[in-house]
């Protein structure tokens, strides 16, 4: 899994220059490499991820775009091997401009992984803006993922990124998938949601490259009619990403969308 992120990094970043920009009719791009590790007790878990989406301008109004994601995955507090949810994931995203700025759109996904024998297969909307490094995208997919009694899964979410002075950056995101199983401290087995709540602090170099780290907490919640409940023992991670986007507004109105992404650190635990 390293060697192919190695070489899918070296084959993206020297195609995305504006000479290839020209020839091709792109219009913006970007470029993440990720990692992220559980920090808790006796916890051995971590996540290396690749993401890039490159979107091409068909008219002033219509965008398409393109999106490749590598998730790999190592540790031993893993309930499984943890190579089994390694996964690959293409996306095509269709994009209609509202604005110079926002678009709103859908988006196809299909995904491979050890974790189960076919691939996983989604469809959803999303909605990006995007005014150089300031940024809001939110999304809502559906996959033909059997999950508990036979309802597949689906997930979704939202992220904000604000620019600050000096080429500094914060943000914040939400997301989710279900269903999941919860069981409360009396025994009671109720279906649940599985949530990733994550703050980010980042610096932008000015010259399209950037770098943040984040802190996230993986949690469950469940609701039986009349009462909330939320895990006892949620699982933070520490994240630290290296990226670089191109583009006339500063970078990709959307990006890839990744069941697996959301859910592996999920699923084995919870």
């Amino acid at each position: 899994m390293t060697y192919k992120l190695t070489l899918t990094t070296l084959l993206i970043s020297s195609s995305m220059t504006p000479v290839f920009a020209q020839t091709v009719g792109l219009s913006a791009a970007s470029i993440d490499l990720g990692s992220a590790f559980l920090t808790g007790d006796g916890s051995d878990a971590n996540q290396t991820s690749l993401e890039g989406t490159a979107e091409f301008a068909l008219t002033p109004t219509i965008t398409l775009g393109a999106s490749l994601g590598l998730y790999g995955h190592s540790g031993d507090t893993y309930d499984n091997e943890a190579s089994i949810y390694d996964a690959t994931n293409f996306t095509a995203h269709a994009l209609y401009k509202a604005t110079p700025t926002t678009a709103l759109g859908i988006f196809v996904a299909t995904e491979s992984t050890d974790a189960h024998s076919e691939h996983i297969n989604v469809i959803g909307a999303e909605f990006g803006m995007r005014s150089g490094k300031t940024s809001f995208d939110a999304y809502y997919g559906m996959t033909d993922l059997a999950a508990n009694a036979n309802d597949d899964y689906t997930f979704g979410g939202m992220a904000l990124e604000v620019g600050l002075a000096q080429g500094f950056t914060i943000g914040a995101s939400y997301d989710a998938f279900s269903p999941s199983i919860g069981v409360t401290l009396g025994g009671v087995v109720l279906e649940a949601t599985v949530t990733d709540v994550a703050v980010s602090a980042g610096y932008d170099f000015g010259n399209g490259i950037g770098v943040e780290a984040e802190l996230g907490r993986l949690g469950i919640t469940a609701n039986d009619g009349t009462t909330n409940y939320t895990a006892t023992d949620p699982e933070v991670y520490v994240g630290l990403n290296v990226s670089y986007d191109f583009g006339g507004n500063g970078g990709t109105f959307t990006k890839t969308r990744s069941f697996m992404d959301l859910a592996a650190f999920s699923l084995d635990r919870f």
